[in-house]
């Protein structure tokens, strides 16, 4: 890893630990929903509904191959959201708490500009460890492409060795929509299933170009001309 981006994760981290992580306590609900199989009508057992077994946990956007972490929604269409089902699909949700009070670092919070020494340039570093952090939590990535998680990973990975039990941030496939990862699953339990059906699924779609230089996903960017 490159000396100036382990710097940078280095502050992204203070910066978010500077202003305070967040506490998950066992009065908190958080969500997981899970696809149903073809011809599936009941839900899946509670004893299901948790991360999947190390040997066959894949890797995901904050966990490497063979390490599962749970990851959970705030609300239960956020949990739908993130599983990308298609309209009419049935999907199950679970109802997770907490078996003790967990530390979260939490990178959907900002510094107010009113409590620092010098706006401006707190003003700056918000910009742009909120840029980071949207950059490289919320942007999407293939399914089949493992290497595109690794930054966040390692990120992750840095978070864990300052003792955190997860981390929050915002997610990208419902707008407002907040998810958790909890490095133990062991540290939650599902207390109750219930079975939902997808009634609408809603993309929006723009123009791309492809660009040589650009930084963006792909190389791609927002084409301003109608096609």
């Amino acid at each position: 890893m490159p000396v100036e981006l382990d710097e940078k994760v280095n502050q992204i981290i203070d910066y978010y630990e500077d202003i305070g992580g967040s506490t998950l306590t066992t009065e908190q609900t958080l969500y997981r929903a899970r696809s149903h199989n073809v011809d599936q009508r009941h839900p899946h057992p509670i004893s299901e509904m948790g991360a999947p077994p190390p040997f066959v946990a894949r890797a995901g956007r904050v966990n490497v191959t063979g390490m599962p972490f749970l990851y959970l929604a705030d609300d239960i269409e956020t949990c739908i959201a993130e599983i990308r089902p298609w309209t009419g699909a049935l999907v199950s949700v679970g109802k997770f708490q907490a078996s003790e009070p967990l530390s979260v670092l939490d990178f959907t919070k900002k510094r107010g500009l009113e409590d620092a020494e010098n706006p401006a340039s707190a003003l700056h570093s918000l910009l742009s460890e909120s840029d980071f952090v949207h950059k490289h939590f919320g942007a999407p990535v293939h399914i089949d492409d493992p290497y595109s998680y690794l930054p966040m990973q390692y990120l992750v990975d840095k978070v864990k060795a300052r003792k955190f039990d997860g981390i929050r941030f915002k997610s990208m496939q419902k707008d407002k929509g907040i998810n958790t990862v909890v490095f133990n699953p062991a540290n939650l339990a599902c207390v109750d299933v219930q079975v939902f059906g997808v009634k609408l699924v809603k993309y929006e779609a723009v123009a791309l170009v492809r660009k040589p230089n650009s930084l963006n996903v792909g190389g791609y960017e927002i084409e301003a001309k109608d096609w």
